[in-house]
């Protein structure tokens, strides 16, 4: 008979405490109520520029900072439209996408992954059906379509944002439609990164980070193909 052995407890598992950041983030300022979703919000469509490519940007308050110009997207090939629905669910954004009025021909779309979902969806998995209804119906509009990533959150379990990451992940590479990832560039220990209430990001150092990546993720993904290599052919 096999000696029994002592058992050993393992070290315990920290538990999640929530923190909060150290950045700057502007004054909220107040918005026009939709009539549809009862969430505030706000439409920006620049006029159009002869020789530039029009990127729509639809999400939710994280988007507050660029639409209120307290931080820029850059000047080049690029112009930017803007929904910002704060405190929109994936619901909230399909609703008030479909009732926008955009007055130019879009060449490319980037739908923010909602974050919202953590709290206003019952499970991961029905955040994603409901988050795969609203790429259909941005697709069936427009024909290029990119996923942003959502921003991290100090104030919620990491392991349930990752969840719902690679529940948003699984969707897109389902569609086929790229989905730029986000979390890696935010390290949750750089506390400056992110505003007093640890679930905005902070004009300051957060928010630059997320201009540049939604900048060359749409510059890479608008770029034209690379030449067809040509095949020579040597006569014997």
């Amino acid at each position: 008979m096999a000696e029994r052995q002592p058992w050993t407890p393992g070290p315990p598992v920290p538990e999640f405490v929530a923190r909060c950041g150290t950045g700057h983030r502007h004054r909220v300022r107040r918005w026009q109520t939709s009539l549809y979703t009862n969430h505030s919000v706000k439409l920006v469509t620049p006029a159009q520029t002869p020789g530039q490519k029009m990127v729509f940007v639809l999400g939710d308050s994280h988007l507050r900072a660029i639409v209120n110009r307290f931080v820029s997207m850059p000047q080049g090939s690029l112009s930017f439209g803007f929904l910002s629905v704060p405190g929109g669910a994936i619901a909230d954004l399909w609703t008030e996408v479909m009732h926008a009025a955009l007055p130019w021909t879009l060449d490319l779309v980037c739908v923010g992954a909602p974050s919202n979902n953590l709290t206003a969806s019952r499970t991961v998995g029905e955040a994603a059906l409901n988050f795969r209804a609203l790429l259909t119906t941005v697709s069936s509009l427009w024909p290029t379509v990119l996923v942003m990533d959502f921003p991290p959150r100090l104030t919620i379990d990491p392991a349930l944002q990752d969840l719902l990451r690679q529940e948003y992940r699984r969707v897109t590479a389902r569609m086929g439609i790229p989905y730029v990832s986000m979390a890696e560039h935010l390290p949750v220990h750089r506390l400056e990164l992110w505003c007093y209430d640890g679930v905005h990001l902070s004009d300051s150092d957060g928010m630059p980070v997320v201009v540049d990546l939604l900048w060359n993720a749409e510059v890479r993904q608008l770029a034209p193909p690379p030449p067809q290599p040509t095949v020579s052919h040597r006569h014997v």
